[in-house]
C-alpha cells in the first residue's frame, strides 16, 4: 500500500505446502501480489518444495526455513512479523494460502484492508457471515466457540481464528517482549495482550476474502465430490477433523487465558 512516504505495510507469512499444490495460484499472483507490500517476510516449512520457494525469492521475498512442528506455529509467526517490522512501519500477518485466495478473489478488499492496517496498532481481520458459510462445520463450530471465549477476555466480539491480522511495528515489539505462547494459541494471546496493555489502537474489520481457502489445493477432488458443499460435508463425517479442530480451538483459548492471567474455573476429578 502506498502513501507519500511509499509503501507502509510489509507482509509476514507462514507457508506450509509439501505438495506444492498452490504453485499455480502463486505463479498467477506474481509479480502483482508483492507490489502491494513494502516487502515480504515468509517462514516456510522444510517440507515445502523449492519450486514454491524459488519464485518468491525471485520476486524479492525474504524466505527462511523451519520445521513444521505444530507446537512452533506461534514462534514461526512471531519470527515472520519481527522480520516484516524491519521492512515497514506496519505488518500484515496472513497464512500464505489464505493470502493467495484473497488476492485471486478479492483484490480491492485486500488493498482496502492494507490501508486500514496502516492506521492502527492491531487490526483484527474477521469474516463476514457469507465468508464463514464457505467453511466446513468442523471449522465453523470449533472456531466460533473459541471466538466466543476469547471475546469475553478481549472485551468485545472478535474473530481471532482467521489466520490474519494487522500489527504496527510497536505492537510487534511489545509482543516480542511479552508473548510466551509458541503454538497456535498466539491467535488468542496476542489480541488480549495488546488490548489489556493499554495505549494501543485496536480495531477490527470483517472480510469476504478470508473465506475458506483449503479447497483451492484440491480442485479435482472438489469437482468429483460435486462441489464445495459436498466436499466439506464429506470431511465433516471424519471424526479426526473434528478432533484436530477442537485441539486448535482449545489452544487458542488457552493462549488468551495466559495473556489475561486467568485460569479455567472448576475442579478436575480424581
Amino acid at each position: 500500500m502506498t502513501d507519500g512516504d511509499g509503501r507502509r505495510v510489509a507482509l509476514a507469512s507462514t507457508l506450509h505446502d509439501p505438495e506444492g499444490a498452490t504453485l499455480p495460484l502463486l505463479l498467477d499472483a506474481l509479480p502483482d501480489l508483492p507490489r502491494r507490500y513494502a516487502g515480504l517476510a515468509i517462514v516456510a516449512t522444510e517440507e515445502t518444495p523449492e519450486r514454491m520457494i524459488a519464485p518468491l525469492v525471485a520476486a524479492g521475498a525474504a524466505v527462511t526455513r523451519g520445521p513444521s512442528e505444530y507446537r512452533a506455529i506461534g514462534r514461526r509467526r512471531l519470527g515472520a512479523v519481527r522480520q516484516a517490522a524491519d521492512l515497514a512501519p506496519s505488518v500484515h500477518l496472513c497464512d500464505f494460502d489464505r493470502l493467495l485466495h484473497w488476492w485471486h478473489g478479492w483484490r480491492d478488499e485486500l488493498d482496502a484492508t492494507l490501508a486500514r492496517i496502516a492506521t492502527v496498532d492491531l487490526l483484527l481481520l474477521g469474516r463476514t457471515a457469507r465468508a464463514w458459510a464457505t467453511h466446513p462445520a468442523n471449522q465453523v463450530e470449533t472456531e466460533q466457540a473459541a471466538n466466543r471465549l476469547v471475546s469475553r477476555l478481549y472485551g468485545e466480539p472478535v474473530d481471532v481464528c482467521s489466520g490474519s491480522r494487522g500489527l504496527s511495528r510497536r505492537a510487534v515489539a511489545y509482543l516480542a517482549a511479552h508473548s510466551t505462547v509458541h503454538d497456535v494459541g498466539t491467535d488468542g494471546e496476542w489480541p488480549v495482550l495488546l488490548r489489556r496493555a493499554g495505549g494501543f489502537r485496536c480495531d477490527q474489520v470483517l472480510t469476504e476474502g478470508l473465506e475458506f481457502e483449503t479447497a483451492d489445493r484440491y480442485p479435482d477432488e472438489v469437482a468429483r465430490a460435486g462441489g464445495l458443499a459436498a466436499w466439506n460435508a464429506a470431511h465433516d463425517r471424519d471424526p479426526a477433523r473434528w478432533t484436530f479442530r477442537t485441539r486448535l480451538a482449545a489452544d487458542i483459548v488457552a493462549g488468551a487465558l495466559s495473556a489475561a492471567d486467568e485460569r479455567p474455573t472448576g475442579t478436575s476429578g480424581g
